[in-house]
């Protein structure tokens, strides 16, 4: 945890759950495409600043509109995990780091695995765990 903030174990689990809860359904929605439900879980109002595939995003909203443009002929992807860590920072901070592999299946008929490293920064605001800040990177 953060220098001077004590948690015991039991709130540490609790954090961890309500963080993997948000995750997977974040991870549902991309899996469907489904990209209001995930812009949902995002909160940019610290403007921390989001990565991609190498390429740095000053706003949340400029990243999603081009995944959103990028994701155009893909009808769905499933995502496996092949490692995910939870770890919590303090009683409102806890970082994600994932690793995996991405199938997609686009509209023709092809499929696509893709190889995935992530870093989701998720924030307690408003009573709610949010990402503030993600590293993406991505390999085929």
């Amino acid at each position: 945890t953060l220098a001077g903030q004590s948690i015991s174990s039991n709130q540490t689990e609790l954090i961890k759950s309500q963080v993997d809860s948000i995750f997977l359904g974040m991870v549902s929605s991309a899996e469907k495409l489904d990209f209001e439900d995930l812009n949902s879980g995002v909160n940019d109002t610290r403007r921390a600043g989001f990565i991609s595939s190498g390429k740095y995003y000053a706003s949340y909203s400029t990243l999603a509109e081009e995944t959103k443009s990028l994701a155009r002929g893909i009808s769905e992807q499933d995502i496996s995990f092949k490692d995910k860590t939870i770890t919590v920072l303090s009683d409102k901070m806890a970082l994600v780091t994932a690793s995996g592999v991405s199938k997609v299946y686009l509209e023709d008929g092809r499929e696509l695995v893709v190889n995935f490293q992530w870093s989701f920064l998720y924030e307690k605001i408003d009573n709610n765990w949010k990402v503030i800040h993600s590293h993406q990177s991505s390999a085929r």
